[in-house]
């Protein structure tokens, strides 16, 4: 797009975790909304068009788009169900590209990255489904949007997606639903236990929920 070039700003900084970089790029943005982005992704002009006419309609707090395969046209990143309505529950489904978020809301709520989880700390993971949990119980709105306007590989053959303490603080984020995170929790240990076939997850898991996610603050 013409003269998007002339507004990046780039901001150097020293410290370590996904998490406190992000909570740089809250600190140091401006603008009306905000899109936490990999280096990874690919985006299109049009994309950048439709994000544009997207949060110019200000109908939610958060936005939840669409991500597509870099490698393949017709593959979406992940199954997207039909979403009329965001529920609680849903934040645990969401992905950090595909958030475009109300800068505003979230510097007038107070709302940051927690900083001991996330890419580059000892627990690696679910940042950004706390992020959002935070946001709302602040009061924020939500809506999904059955639009692809974001591109990443497809090709998962180097992801770490399971270790002891990715799976603890997944039971630390359960524990954020009261007597749902129950039910979350049994069906996680279900899911998981059949996936690994390791024991070690469970117990982390475990361990993450009964000590409640405020331990990790």
């Amino acid at each position: 797009m013409s003269g998007v070039s002339e507004k990046i700003t780039i901001v150097n900084s020293d410290s370590i975790g996904l998490s406190k970089s992000r909570n740089i790029a809250l600190t140091q943005s401006d603008t009306d909304y905000i899109w936490f982005l990999d280096d990874d992704v690919v985006l299109r002009e049009s994309d950048l068009e439709n994000v544009q006419s997207l949060v110019s309609q200000r109908q939610a707090n958060f936005y939840r788009v669409q991500i597509g395969c870099i490698e393949y046209d017709d593959r979406l990143f992940k199954h997207y169900k039909p979403m009329r309505k965001v529920r609680m529950l849903n934040l645990l489904q969401f992905s950090s590209i595909e958030i475009i978020a109300d800068l505003k809301f979230i510097k007038q709520n107070h709302i940051r990255f927690n900083e001991n989880i996330g890419l580059g700390t000892q627990f690696p993971a679910n940042e950004e489904n706390n992020f959002l949990l935070d946001a709302w119980q602040n009061g924020a709105t939500f809506e999904f949007v059955p639009k692809t306007l974001v591109l990443h590989t497809c090709n998962f053959e180097n992801r770490i997606l399971a270790t002891d303490s990715i799976f603890e603080i997944r039971g630390a984020t359960a524990s954020r639903f009261g007597v749902l995170g129950i039910v979350i929790l049994i069906r996680w240990l279900l899911r998981f236990g059949l996936k690994y076939r390791k024991l070690s997850y469970l117990k982390s898991m475990l361990k993450g929920f009964f000590k409640k996610y405020a331990s990790y603050r």
